[in-house]
C-alpha cells in the first residue's frame, strides 16, 4: 500500500497550501467576503449585487501578475467597516505598487479606492479595476452613464460577441431581490464585456477600453488612480443575511424520465505514443472517441502523430476525431488527405475516423476558404467524411467568428476555466457558464451537432498572444488539482451543465493519461478516472432529468440504462455538506463514496475500489453527507 500523501489538502484539491483565507466584512446588511485584496459576492441582505470587484495587472500577452500584500490592516463596527493594504505586483518584466483603501457603511455605501505607482518601465494591457456582474442578471434593465448622456439597456441574454457598452462613467440596474444599484467609477473610462463567452459566470466592466491601443508602455512614477463607489438601496426591508458560520445545506432531486442520450465521451491523446499498458488502461473507461491536434504549419511531425492517432483509435476500437491547423491559403491540407486516403482504413475496412475540423492558425477559426478546400480534396480520393468548424480556442472566438454554416456539418469550441480566475471558487462558477455557452451556440447555428472540447483545467495555448511563435507556446505545466477530489467534482458539474442540450453529441476531457489526464499509469489513477469508468459502465444510457438546489455547493448527475439509474452527487467546497437527495421509485440503493477516507484504495487500488458499496441508502429520500470535495456515487434499480 502506498504511503498517505503530505496532506489533505493535496487529496482535496492538489496543492499542500490552505486555500485563500477569506474575511467576512459586514456593515449592517452589507456584507463583501475580502480575498487577496478584492471583494467577491457583495450582498445587501440576501440580495446579491456584485460577484467580484478587484485590480487586475494584465501585461502585454494578457499574463496576470498576482499581487503580493506587504500591509493589511481592519477596522470593524456594527455599522462601518474599513480595510487598507499595500499591494506590489512584480516579475521579471513588471513592478506596479499600490495602496488600497475599502469603506463599507449599514447604509449600503462602498467605496473600493486604489492609489498606484509604477516602479519599472514595461508595456500592460491593463491596470485597473474590474466589476463582476453575476450571469444570474441576464435580462436585466441597466441605465449606463455616459459622457453623452445616459443609454438604457439590459444585461444581454445570449452571449454578446462582443462589448455591450462602452464609454461608462457608471451604471444602475435592480437585482432580483429588489434592490437598486448604482455604481460610480472615477480615474479611468470603462466598458462592459460578456465573460460568458470564456465560460466566466459574470459580465465584467472594466478599463482601459479596448478600443484604446494596447499594450502601452509606463514609465516609473507614472501613477495610476481609481475609485468606484456603490451605493445599494433596498426597495423593501432586506432579509437578513445569512449566517458564514452555519454548514450549507443543498438538495438533489432525480425526476422520472430521460432526457437523451448521453453523448459520445472521449479525450485528447498526448504527444507520445500510448504503449500497450497505457492502452489498456484507458480501454476500461469505455470511451467514445479519442481527438487528436495536427498542426500541419508547423513542420512533418503531424505525419507521425496521425499514424499514432489512427493506431490508438483502432487499438481501442473506437472513433477519432481530427482537429486540423493550416494557414490561410490551405497549406498541408492536400498532403494531409492523401495520408488519410492510404491510413485511415483499418485491416477490416471500417474506417476509424468520424469528424474533422479544420481551422486558421492566426484566427483559431475555421473559414468557408478551408471547409471547402477541405471537403473538396477529400472527395478527389473518394473519402466521405463529416466536416465540421468552430474555434479551436475559448468560445469567444466562435462567438466573434462569421462562421460558414452552410459549409460545416458540425460545430466545436474548446473549453477551460482560467482565463481570467484561477482559485476553487471562480472554477466552480465557470460550470453553469458552460450551459449557456450551449445554449447561444444553438442559437447561432440552429442546433448543428456540438462536439465539445478539449475541455481542460488550463489553456492549452494563448490565442490572445501578439505573434504567431507565442501564440503556438503550448503550455506544458499541468494543474495540480488534476489529481485531485476537485477534479472528479469539477468533472461532474461540466457534463451536467453540457448534456442539458441534446444538441451536444460529443465532448473530449482532458488527455489520456499523464499529469493532464485520467491517470498517471494503470497502477495509479486519479479520482476523475472513476468518473469516466462510471459513466463507461452505463454506455448508451440517456441523461435523466434533475434538480440541483445550490450548484456552487454541489453539483450532481444522473444516467440510467436498461433499468439502472446512476446518481453522481459532489461536494465542490471545502467544507462537509449535507445533502437531501430525492430519488425517482428506486430502493436499496447502493452508495460508494469517493473521498479522503476512500482516497487512497481508489487511486492504487482501483480494481478493488471500483467493486466497493461503501453504504445502502434504504427507500427514494435521505440525508447523506459529503466529505470535503467528496462525491458519492449512487447505484439504483429503476421500479
Amino acid at each position: 500500500m502506498q504511503p498517505i500523501p503530505a496532506s489533505l489538502h493535496r487529496i482535496r484539491y492538489g496543492s499542500d497550501e490552505p486555500l485563500a483565507e477569506q474575511k467576512l466584512l459586514r456593515a449592517g446588511q452589507l456584507t463583501a467576503l475580502f480575498e487577496e485584496g478584492g471583494l467577491k459576492n457583495i450582498r445587501f441582505g440576501q440580495s446579491e449585487l456584485v460577484l467580484g470587484l478587484y485590480s487586475a495587472v494584465r501585461d502585454h500577452n494578457w499574463g496576470t501578475i498576482a499581487p503580493q500584500f506587504t500591509e493589511m490592516s481592519f477596522t470593524e463596527q456594527p455599522d462601518v467597516f474599513e480595510v487598507a493594504f499595500t499591494a506590489v505586483h512584480q516579475n521579471a518584466d513588471v513592478h506596479f505598487e499600490w495602496k488600497g483603501y475599502i469603506r463599507g457603511e449599514a447604509s449600503g455605501r462602498l467605496e473600493f479606492t486604489m492609489d498606484g505607482i509604477v516602479r519599472r518601465q514595461f508595456a500592460k494591457n491593463r491596470i485597473g479595476f474590474c466589476i463582476l456582474h453575476p450571469m444570474a442578471l441576464a435580462g436585466t434593465p441597466l441605465q449606463v452613464k455616459t459622457p453623452e448622456g445616459v443609454i438604457s439597456g439590459k444585461f444581454p441574454e445570449a452571449i454578446s460577441p462582443h462589448q455591450p457598452f462602452f464609454q461608462m462613467e457608471g451604471m444602475q440596474y435592480t437585482t432580483q431581490g429588489e434592490v437598486s444599484v448604482e455604481l460610480d467609477f472615477e480615474g479611468d473610462v470603462f466598458e462592459m464585456e460578456d465573460q460568458r463567452n470564456w465560460t466566466d459566470a459574470s459580465y465584467k466592466t472594466y478599463c482601459t477600453p479596448l478600443s484604446q491601443p494596447y499594450p502601452v508602455e509606463v514609465q516609473p512614477g507614472d501613477q495610476i488612480r481609481q475609485k468606484i463607489t456603490l451605493q445599494a438601496t433596498a426597495h423593501h426591508s432586506p432579509d437578513a443575511a445569512e449566517s458564514s458560520s452555519s454548514i450549507p445545506s443543498a438538495s438533489i432531486v432525480v425526476q422520472a424520465g430521460q432526457l437523451h442520450p448521453v453523448p459520445s465521451i472521449g479525450t485528447l491523446l498526448p504527444k507520445h505514443a500510448l504503449t500497450t499498458e497505457e492502452i489498456e488502461c484507458i480501454r476500461k473507461l469505455q470511451l467514445g472517441h479519442v481527438r487528436v491536434e495536427l498542426n500541419l504549419t508547423s513542420g512533418l511531425e503531424w505525419k507521425h502523430r496521425l499514424r499514432e492517432a489512427l493506431s490508438t483509435a483502432d487499438g481501442l476500437k473506437i472513433e477519432l476525431e481530427i482537429d486540423v491547423v493550416s494557414s490561410e491559403h490551405g497549406e498541408g491540407l492536400s498532403e494531409f488527405v492523401h495520408a488519410l486516403d492510404l491510413d485511415s482504413v483499418n485491416a477490416s475496412g471500417i474506417t476509424t475516423i468520424t469528424r474533422l475540423f479544420v481551422y486558421n492558425n492566426r484566427t483559431h477559426t475555421s473559414s468557408e476558404r478551408l471547409l471547402n478546400s477541405l471537403r473538396n480534396l477529400l472527395s478527389d480520393v473518394g473519402l466521405s467524411l463529416a466536416v465540421g468548424g468552430g474555434s479551436r480556442a475559448y468560445f469567444a472566438q466562435f462567438n466573434r467568428a462569421s462562421l460558414p454554416l452552410d459549409s460545416m456539418e458540425w460545430a466545436t469550441y474548446s473549453i477551460n476555466p482560467q482565463v481570467h480566475a484561477f482559485d476553487q471558487t471562480s472554477l466552480v462558477e465557470t460550470l453553469t457558464a458552460q450551459a449557456a455557452t450551449v445554449d447561444s451556440a444553438n442559437r447561432m447555428t440552429g442546433n448543428m451537432p456540438l462536439s465539445i472540447g478539449p475541455v481542460t483545467l488550463k489553456k492549452r495555448y494563448n490565442p490572445d498572444a501578439t505573434s504567431i511563435s507565442e501564440m503556438e507556446n503550448e503550455d506544458d505545466s499541468s494543474d495540480p488539482r488534476q489529481t485531485s477530489l476537485f477534479c472528479a467534482g469539477w468533472t461532474l458539474g461540466s457534463l451536467r451543465n453540457l448534456l442539458q442540450s441534446a444538441s451536444v453529441k460529443a465532448v473530449t476531457y482532458y488527455e489520456t493519461l499523464g499529469d493532464k489526464g485520467f491517470a498517471e499509469h494503470a497502477e495509479h489513477v486519479y479520482p476523475v478516472y472513476h468518473i469516466m469508468a462510471d459513466i463507461g459502465e452505463l454506455k448508451g444510457g440517456y441523461v435523466c432529468p434533475l434538480h440541483v438546489s445550490h450548484p456552487l455547493k454541489v453539483e450532481a448527475l444522473a444516467i440510467c440504462n436498461n433499468g439502472r439509474s446512476r446518481l453522481w452527487i459532489a461536494n465542490m467546497t471545502n467544507e462537509c455538506q449535507v445533502v437531501s437527495v430525492e430519488l425517482a421509485g428506486s430502493t436499496k440503493n447502493k452508495v460508494r463514496k469517493l473521498d479522503e477516507n476512500t482516497f487512497i484504495e481508489a487511486v492504487y487500488d482501483a480494481k478493488s475500489y471500483r467493486s466497493a458499496v461503501h453504504d445502502i441508502m434504504e427507500g427514494t429520500t435521505d440525508q447523506l453527507v459529503l466529505q470535503p470535495y467528496g462525491v458519492i456515487r449512487i447505484d439504483s434499480e429503476i421500479t
